[in-house]
């Protein structure tokens, strides 16, 4: 992962009690996060937590026990699907896209 990064840039693979601190920090600075979970679980966490978070994108999320296919390379679980639509329902944007470059698709148009 970190050599993946782009110059000028840091990476930090966090827990979520130890990303709370250092997103606090960066909420109160000019500085710019991206934050990178496996699971919708962790970002309601850190929700839970106070951490102020604006918009949600969807990459590609692999086949899995229980999970179904919302999009061509996104599957999710039931719970997963239901968590986006409860982030969604609090003001949070929520968007699916592979690629920068690839079309978007919003989360209220896709059903489980």
């Amino acid at each position: 992962m970190k050599m993946a990064v782009p110059s000028g840039c840091s990476v930090q693979i966090l827990t979520v009690a130890d990303a709370v601190p250092v997103l606090q920090a960066s909420e109160k600075s000019d500085e710019k996060a991206i934050v990178l979970v496996k699971a919708p679980i962790t970002l309601r966490a850190l929700i839970d937590q106070g951490i102020v978070i604006k918009e949600i994108n969807v990459g590609n999320v692999g086949a899995g026990p229980g999970r179904k296919a919302v999009m061509r390379s996104t599957q999710l679980t039931k719970d997963e699907f239901d968590t986006l639509v409860g982030m969604s329902a609090k003001g949070i944007h929520i968007y699916f896209q592979m690629l920068p470059e690839a079309k978007s698709m919003e989360l209220e148009k896709l059903k489980f």
